[in-house]
């Protein structure tokens, strides 16, 4: 009995032994997945602040390649095909007749590129119920920055006209203001001094000077 006592004891001590192992061995484990969760986590951080930074370089390159560019809303579309010197001819002509620019000063104004972007169509209510054709906006590069800001500070006056004059902005923050738009219209109705700026390669809306979020 004595023998099988010892036999007993030796192998629950045996036993003790190697449990004691298995459960080092397993918080050995358990701690090497937290090391190698949180260098994964680590490594999404690093990868999202990237790709954040890749996107903000992206946003500021296209914005220095539109630093030039006005886009001109309203102005109608002829029928016939149109060439860049009749479109050149088109903007020219409601700068000096609409927004009432001197005309000397148009023609020593030069632009290094004047297109009319692809075509878009977007359905409006017309008198007669008619769906009718917006003519897509014209860009204007300007050869030369100040004759751009000239013609921006103008912009107001082509409202009377159902045009508009607006900078060429990457497409990145006509998404952002796509998003902030229905909170804008709330906004303006309950009269809020509302502004739109561009912070830190964002698009953001101010209203009463304090930032707006999208919901």
């Amino acid at each position: 009995m004595v023998s099988i006592d010892k036999r007993l004891t030796s192998l629950e001590q045996d036993m003790e032994l190697r449990v004691g192992e298995i459960e080092n061995s397993l918080d050995e484990a358990y701690k090497t997945i937290a090391d190698q969760e949180n260098s994964i986590k680590i490594l999404q951080g690093h990868i999202q602040d990237l790709e954040k930074r890749q996107e903000k370089n992206k946003i500021e390159q296209e914005l220095r390649s539109k630093e030039n560019k006005l886009l001109f809303h309203g102005i109608p579309q002829t029928e016939t095909k149109e060439v860049q010197e009749h479109i050149e001819h088109l903007v020219r002509s409601f700068i000096t007749n609409a927004l009432r620019f001197p005309p000397a000063e148009m023609e020593k104004m030069q632009f290094s590129n004047v297109h009319r972007l692809s075509k878009r169509v977007s359905s409006v209510e017309s008198r007669n119920n008619d769906r009718a054709k917006l003519a897509p906006p014209i860009v204007v590069k300007f050869s030369q920055m100040k004759d751009k800001n000239s013609i921006l500070r103008l912009s107001p006056s082509a409202r009377k006209f159902n045009a508009a004059i607006t900078r060429h902005l990457p497409l990145a923050f006509h998404q952002q203001r796509e998003a902030l738009l229905e909170k804008a219209k709330r906004l303006y109705k309950a009269k809020k001094k509302l502004r739109w700026t561009i912070a830190d390669s964002e698009y953001c809306l101010l209203a009463d000077d304090e930032q707006v979020f999208a919901d």
